[in-house]
């Protein structure tokens, strides 16, 4: 490291900080939390519907806890629980045409609000900034 590691500690907590702040702003317009919002983003994904297990294990989280961040999709109208389309006896999650209008807005304005705050870096910094995030998530499993 370049810097002290205090220095980029203090670096890394201001900056996550300043996100969360924007991102929180932008999804409670929507009832959203970033769990919940990367739930319908994987949802979305997946134009046929997407399993509940497939979903706990991207998110490290346990079945029951789906359930419940699915039904909080569910209530606001912007997943639903559909037939597999080969196996009757599963439910996927799949997207309604509310969920995907709204998935649009919040993804401009997260846009808008990141993109603000990374005003001024090239599409390599970028590009090496989410590098480096995927790397110490590898990392650290």
């Amino acid at each position: 490291m370049t810097i002290p590691s205090y220095q980029s500690g203090l670096l890394f907590t201001k900056a996550h900080r300043l996100v969360r702040e924007r991102v929180y702003t932008v999804l409670e317009l929507y009832q959203l939390t970033p769990t919940l919002w990367s739930l319908l983003s994987m949802v979305l994904r997946e134009p046929d519907g997407i399993r509940s297990a497939t979903v706990a294990k991207e998110l490290g989280v346990k079945p029951p806890m789906v359930t419940m961040m699915a039904d909080s999709l569910i209530e606001l109208e912007l997943i639903q629980r559909v037939p597999h389309h080969t196996d009757g006896r599963v439910k996927l999650l799949a997207v309604t045409a509310k969920g995907k209008k709204i998935a649009k807005e919040v993804e401009n304005k997260l846009n808008g609000e990141i993109g603000y705050l990374m005003k001024g870096l090239s599409p390599q910094d970028i590009a090496t900034f989410q590098h480096v995030l995927v790397t110490i998530i590898s990392n650290a499993n």
